[in-house]
């Protein structure tokens, strides 16, 4: 075994310049499809940055603006038109709840309007049967007009 170790070594040091320009050219081929790659996601970012401040109608690079950093201006309107949303999404919200507390309201007391108007309907109706039960022959008295009235939603004030 030794011997073949030996040989290797004599062999790599024969080519030591060779090899060390092939290392070096591996690395540096390496580096420069990193660098490719990251200037494409560079490229990428710009793009994306530029779509969504123009939809946000902001700038990404403000130059007008003394000390501020690119995208702070940005930064800012879309967080601004994330609150606008936010709000108004939860002031839609309170509306819908509100309006809907409002049906429900309006429900139960026209129930009970309808309730009471059904009880109320059929007490005049009772009475209309009590009234027509003392008519005796055609003659009608101011009870029966009265009967009639109630029976007929009519009521003296």
């Amino acid at each position: 075994m030794p011997v073949i170790l030996c040989k290797v070594a004599d062999w790599l040091h024969l080519r030591r310049t060779f090899l060390t320009l092939l290392v070096l050219a591996i690395g540096g081929g390496y580096l420069w499809v990193r660098f490719h790659e990251v200037e494409a996601e560079r490229d990428r970012f710009s793009a994306w940055v530029g779509v969504a401040c123009a939809a946000a109608d902001a700038r990404w690079l403000t130059p007008e603006v003394k000390g501020s950093k690119p995208g702070q201006l940005c930064a800012a309107r879309i967080a601004a038109l994330d609150r606008e949303e936010l709000d108004t999404a939860s002031g839609s919200a309170r509306a819908l709840a509100q309006a809907m507390a409002d049906h429900v309201s309006r429900t139960t007391s026209d129930s009970a309007a309808a309730r009471d108007a059904a009880s109320a309907a059929a007490a005049a109706a009772k009475r209309m049967e009590a009234a027509n039960a003392h008519v005796t022959g055609t003659h009608v008295d101011g009870a029966w007009f009265g009967a009639v009235n109630d029976a007929a939603g009519l009521h003296a004030d």
